[in-house]
């Protein structure tokens, strides 16, 4: 039931708002104007009816759930300003939707559109490879798609592998050693050397992730470049807008060559 304190400003009932959905949230401007001179303004309620595609592009005619935080006015003399916040379903797909609202008691009606949206997490960060723990060097991933659509995961190929280099141990001024220390830091290319070329298979073979799903999968590397068994090296697998980076290591290092025993000695008697 529509209340007698407000009525909405330029948002006639038969005549639906247009707004863009960003990062799963929408959040649109309105003004309202009290109808009697004794109202305080205070948060009023904001419901949602019901949220469904207006049809034709991929959404079906599924309903989708949303939530809309409190409505708080602000008072700018004869009128009052405020935003409407709603929460999408974060799996709603690509497409244009329809939110049916009730603000304060007043029946209206929002439009939206929701972009495509490929957020891919991957699982440990950086993956880490120890090439002394068995004769194939595989490691297990988690992929969550974090989006809307649906995302093939194929991370085979071979990919440059960068070895890492210690920090320059003398640098002239304070600007220099702030650069090298961010490089450091993110990784950047400027701290690693590219030595050659690393192999990545997929045992299980690749797969589609449906949006809100999470899968692991095995994966395994090769290379024919010498690595050298007290260094670190990395590669970056891009995968969407994520990386799937892999740190390589040799944990149990090789022993160190043990000198020949002396000739000579005392000899058994007969």
């Amino acid at each position: 039931m529509a209340t007698k304190d407000l009525e909405l400003v330029d948002w006639p009932e038969k005549a639906p708002v247009a707004a863009t959905a960003r990062r799963r949230a929408l959040t649109f401007p309105l003004r309202m104007k009290a109808s009697t001179a004794a109202y305080v303004p205070h948060a009023q309620a904001v419901l949602v009816k019901g949220v469904k595609p207006t049809g034709g592009r991929g959404a079906g005619k599924a309903a989708f759930g949303a939530n809309a935080a409190p409505l708080v006015l602000r008072d700018e003399g004869e009128t009052m300003a405020g935003e409407v916040s709603l929460k999408l379903d974060r799996n709603m797909p690509p497409g244009q939707y329809v939110a049916s609202l009730e603000i304060a008691g007043l029946a209206r009606d929002v439009i939206f559109d929701v972009a495509e949206d490929t957020s891919l997490r991957i699982r440990p960060s950086p993956v880490v490879i120890d090439t002394t723990r068995a004769r194939v060097n595989e490691a297990s991933v988690s992929f969550e798609n974090r989006g809307n659509i649906p995302l093939p995961i194929d991370v085979r190929g071979d990919y440059p592998l960068g070895l890492e280099e210690p920090l320059a141990a003398e640098v002239s001024d304070t600007e220099s050693v702030l650069s090298v220390l961010t490089a450091a830091l993110n990784r950047a290319p400027a701290v690693l050397t590219e030595v050659g070329i690393v192999s990545i298979s997929m045992p299980d073979e690749p797969f589609t992730l449906a949006p809100g799903t999470t899968h692991t999968c095995r994966i395994a590397m090769s290379s024919t470049v010498k690595l050298d068994p007290v260094r670190r090296y990395r590669a970056f697998i891009p995968v969407f807008a994520s990386e799937l980076e892999i740190a390589i290591v040799a944990a149990i290092k090789p022993e160190a060559d043990k000198p020949a025993p002396a000739a000579g000695g005392k000899k058994k008697r007969s």
